[in-house]
């Protein structure tokens, strides 16, 4: 119970709150990976992010073939610039769930910001392949053939994408 009010406790904002019952959650099963889980984003949120990734973590540590932590983790690890560390996440991820169309989507933008371009195009086409309605893949993808000079090919994506989100 703790947990879900802590779910919602997090949706409405009261992030403090939300740790707190997390917490207790925490105190009554201690090897809840759910709850770990959770409280990782509050603690994302408020900017805490050694306490995002330890959660994170704890959670892993229980549940290790949980390929939606694994991401949370990589995503972190991509803020804080430790790529290596972010795109083994990402490769976790997809390991456990070959279509999970965010870490593989997330791979290709540590990728891009890393500069291995040819990667990043492999890993957009195939968030593409899983998804052919990810309209920011297709503009990722735009944006990494025009910085290669393929200009023709960023239009055709480009105008995927605002096919698919024109707004």
């Amino acid at each position: 119970y703790y947990n879900n009010l802590g779910e919602a406790l997090r949706d409405r904002g009261s992030l403090d709150a939300a740790i707190t019952s997390f917490k207790k959650a925490l105190l009554l099963k201690s090897d809840y990976p759910e709850a770990y889980k959770n409280m990782g984003s509050p603690f994302q949120s408020q900017g805490k992010l050694n306490e995002a990734i330890s959660s994170y973590k704890k959670a892993l540590q229980i549940k290790p073939g949980w390929a939606e932590v694994h991401c949370y983790l990589g995503r972190i690890y991509r803020v804080q610039g430790r790529i290596e560390e972010a795109l083994a996440c990402y490769r976790s991820a997809m390991e456990i769930y070959p279509e999970y169309v965010d870490a593989c989507y997330d791979m290709g933008m540590a990728l891009k910001e890393n500069r291995r371009l040819d990667e990043a195009i492999g890993c957009f086409k195939k968030a593409i392949q899983i998804r052919p309605d990810l309209a920011e893949a297709y503009n990722s993808l735009g944006i990494v053939l025009r910085e290669q000079g393929n200009l023709d090919g960023a239009i055709v994506h480009y105008q995927k994408a605002l096919a698919l989100a024109p707004d």
